[in-house]
């Protein structure tokens, strides 16, 4: 289970054909990845996968924010999750 501060932001599937993920921060108590502010609708979730492995991670974010970040700042979050190293226990 996650147990950082990523756990407001991320949520993960272990396998691809989960039905349901592993763990959901969920929009209660799930944040915005870009602003930090608690989730409301409506948002976008992105899915995010690392190369070769069979984890899959995705963000929630306010459709406004995520629509108007421009793409480097969107990298740059993303790129937090994915570059970091791989370990037996999920961010």
């Amino acid at each position: 289970m996650l147990v950082d501060a990523a756990s407001l932001y991320f949520g993960y599937f272990d396998r691809p054909n989960q039905d349901a993920p592993t763990y959901d921060p969920g929009m209660a108590g799930g944040k915005c990845l870009l602003c930090g502010n608690p989730l409301a609708r409506p948002v976008k979730t992105i899915s995010l996968m690392r190369d070769g492995d069979s984890r899959s991670y995705f963000y929630r974010a306010h459709k406004a924010c995520y629509e108007g970040a421009d793409a480097a700042t969107i990298t740059q979050y993303e790129s937090a999750l994915i570059d970091a190293p791989l370990s037996s226990e999920p961010l």
